[in-house]
């Protein structure tokens, strides 16, 4: 088995993910995010990665097979930079442990601390024949070989680096010449041969901005790394000679820093990638001049990392689009080799579970532009791709259309204390949005015809945007501050209803725009309809768009959406615990939120009226409402009656921010619920919706999040961690 067909991995990986989470009696089937490959041994023959979570393992470059794993205890921390030509170092706080690549067999155990303290931070360094120890206030090199140690007569605050120089035998290490590491800086070199001689004074170094010792080169010149007022555009980079600190060459990095750097293992090379044409070019540290030009393979380069020269070649290992990782050397007419086939793995960061589909938040080498992409759960192929320009930070939910072609995308931004956003609506393939306006939006129609954006900066105007007219064409007004609840369109498109308090409006979205307001009975003088998002909405319309259902508090009411009559009053009288319960954290005032939650189970005084949310099964014959995720009814739409009612069972059990994080999430044909606690708490739970009919049990760990249900109800997903997990549903 060849690790190119990219067969290798996926047992182990499958066993590295969480085995509580399971159904009755079959295992999940778990789509993983890629290996985090740390380092490929050419000549060891070996890849060395990780998953998520689990062991250590090296992969073998031929066969595909698991050479040997190495179980990492939790108490061990891994330190960047501790994978050597050909050995790997791990550390705690007290001890190294390294092995080598080739058979995974351990080396070296060496307590370290020494009455130094705590050991911050450890590195393999001259062919794996040193290690370099960072402690809080000591620098150390120990000889692995002999397990001696030297220390350096500086601390890590009061350096700017330190390297082997080309023979192998000599540490130049630097001293700044200053009560305090800060700009500008002065630094002097010093050459020393551990255990041998006391240091020989070399020249000084000097920077304007912070500089860091970045490499040496063959000829024993340095390699400077300058960084202005901490910003990656403002890279500069110097070749100096130590002995006399005399600038050899200088340079800056160009704007666009992630496509730019050089090789941490050849530091005579500098490389430059295109993302154009997704090829790198190589060129000579020293005089800059252009080596070779390397293509590498697939659309585009989505990570890249130098790997450790071997058989007289420099070599990158490269990920591109699809999560292939190939291992690609840097000569004329190289030959490219795919070492793990992605076609397996997730791509990008799930965001949403939309069976049968997943839509995620693509990576890119490009950092002016951001990507989203609809995936197949089953095969992970790419069905629809959005991408807009200059916009890095945060973002609200996106919205899908309904044929799933278009996303809408709403974009925040704080600078200086002012915070401003933006929405886009996005067509599959194109680069130029649809649709761009100031505010947030609320929702999208799903022909995706029209957007609901909220204006005002109380939250008291809320606009219906036309988005082929690309302009506002009605605005729903509140007499109140945050008047602006819950906003619903109809399935078709047809209608949309706002609720602007206290006012309900639904508006046919037709020629002239006809709108009518629904009338609420005369005893619900002030109703309130909060805005929900999830599966689960406190308003919708029926599948024929005849008839709005809204929630509110303890009450659901259903209305004639045509003639804005209110058919039925739904009446929820249960009393639940608030969802939330202000903790500042000291012991009297959890005290007050722990009995007060503990008289509620026995007494309505210090519980609340569940504000209800909604929805339609049965083709519009059942209206179901939801108190506090905990109480279910399902309600007959013709007579009004109540024709079924079932709990959840979970908990009201607080988490340490005072939230009950109960859940449900409805399939999208709302013919499947799914109940389950945000925190793990409880059982989690399929039900036939209508008939309140159980058909599953699991365990959820507290990692899970962004739950869904198939519409045939025969698979629930959730997300653990960056993992998904597919559990069977009904039988």
């Amino acid at each position: 088995m060849r690790v190119q067909n990219g067969k290798a991995l996926v047992p182990m990986l499958c066993l590295l993910t969480f085995a509580a989470l399971r159904g009755d009696a079959a295992e999940p089937v778990v789509l993983t995010s890629p290996p985090s490959i740390w380092r490929v041994d050419v000549e060891a023959g070996v890849m060395l990665c990780r998953g998520q979570t689990g062991p250590f393992c090296a992969i073998d470059l031929e066969t595909g097979d698991t050479r040997w794993t190495y179980a990492i205890p939790r108490n061990w921390q891994y330190f960047g930079g501790s994978i050597g030509l050909r050995h790997t170092l791990f550390t705690t706080n007290a001890g190294l442990f390294l092995w080598e690549h080739q058979t995974g067999t351990e080396t070296l155990r060496l307590n370290a601390s020494g009455g130094r303290g705590k050991l911050k931070h450890a590195s393999l360094e001259n062919d794996d024949r040193w290690a370099c120890l960072w402690y809080e206030n000591d620098l150390v090199l120990c000889e692995l070989a002999t397990r001696r140690q030297f220390r350096l007569p500086v601390t890590a605050s009061g350096s700017v680096g330190g390297v082997w120089m080309p023979d192998g035998k000599t540490y130049l290490y630097t001293e700044i010449l200053a009560d305090r590491p800060a700009p500008p800086v002065r630094a002097q070199v010093w050459f020393w041969e551990p255990g041998t001689a006391e240091p020989v004074r070399g020249g000084v170094l000097e920077s304007r901005a912070s500089m860091f010792v970045a490499g040496i080169l063959p000829g024993g010149q340095l390699v400077i790394r300058e960084t202005e007022s901490g910003s990656l555009d403002n890279w500069k980079y110097r070749v100096v000679e130590p002995a006399t600190g005399t600038v050899v060459r200088e340079w800056q990095r160009p704007y666009g820093s992630p496509v730019w750097y050089g090789s941490e293992v050849n530091p005579t090379r500098w490389h430059v990638y295109d993302g154009r044409t997704n090829s790198l070019d190589v060129h000579d540290l020293i005089t800059g001049d252009l080596l070779l030009t390397v293509q590498l393979p697939g659309m585009k380069t989505l990570g890249m990392e130098t790997q450790p020269r071997a058989f007289g070649k420099d070599w990158v290992l490269t990920r591109d689009e699809r999560n292939n990782q190939w291992l690609v050397p840097l000569e004329k007419d190289g030959m490219p080799r795919r070492i793990l086939d992605g076609s397996r793995y997730l791509t990008g960061s799930v965001h949403r579970i939309l069976p049968p589909y997943l839509l995620s938040l693509e990576e890119d080498s490009n950092p002016d532009t951001q990507s989203w992409a609809l995936y197949t759960i089953d095969g992970l192929e790419k069905k629809r791709s959005w991408t807009y320009a200059g916009e890095r930070g945060g973002f609200g939910e996106p919205m899908l259309s309904a044929d799933k072609c278009k996303l809408l995308i709403s974009l925040h931004r704080a600078e200086n204390d002012t915070h401003t956003s933006k929405t886009l609506l996005l067509a599959d393939g194109q680069p130029e949005p649809l649709l761009e306006i100031e505010g947030s939006a609320m929702a999208l129609s799903p022909e995706a015809g029209h957007v609901l954006v909220p204006k005002g900066e109380r939250g008291e105007l809320m606009e219906l945007v036309d988005v082929e007219k690309r302009a506002s064409v009605m605005a729903f007004t509140s007499s109140r501050e945050y008047g602006i609840g819950a906003v619903a369109f109809s399935p078709d498109s047809h209608r949309v209803a706002v609720f602007h308090s206290p006012s309900l409006t639904v508006v046919d979205l037709v020629e002239g725009l006809p709108r009518r307001e629904m009338s609420f009975p005369a005893t619900d003088q002030d109703p309130f309809i909060y805005t929900d998002y999830g599966s689960i909405r406190a308003m919708c319309f029926s599948p024929d768009e005849t008839l709005l259902l809204a929630g509110g508090y303890g009450k659901a009411w259903m209305f004639n959406a045509a003639t804005g009559e209110c058919l039925h009053t739904y009446v929820e009288e249960s009393q639940f615990a608030p969802f939330y319960r202000y903790r500042q954290g000291g012991f009297l005032q959890n005290l007050s939120v722990i009995g007060a939650d503990y008289l509620g189970k026995v007494s309505d005084r210090y519980n609340t009226r569940p504000h209800l949310k909604c929805s339609f099964v049965m083709d519009g014959l059942r209206a179901v409402t939801f108190a506090q995720n905990q109480l279910i009814r399902v309600w007959d739409t013709q007579t009004g009656r109540e024709t079924g009612m079932f709990k959840t069972g979970l908990p009201e059990t607080r988490n340490s921010g005072g939230e009950i994080r109960n859940n449900c999430v409805l399939s999208a044909n709302c013919s499947y619920l799914l109940s389950y606690n945000g925190d793990g708490h409880g059982t989690t739970t399929l039900w036939e919706t209508a008939s309140g009919r159980k058909l599953k049990e699991y365990r959820l760990p507290k990692e899970a999040w962004n739950v869904a249900v198939a519409d045939d109800g025969r698979a629930v997903y959730a997300m653990v961690g960056g993992d998904l997990h597919i559990l069977p549903g009904r039988d």
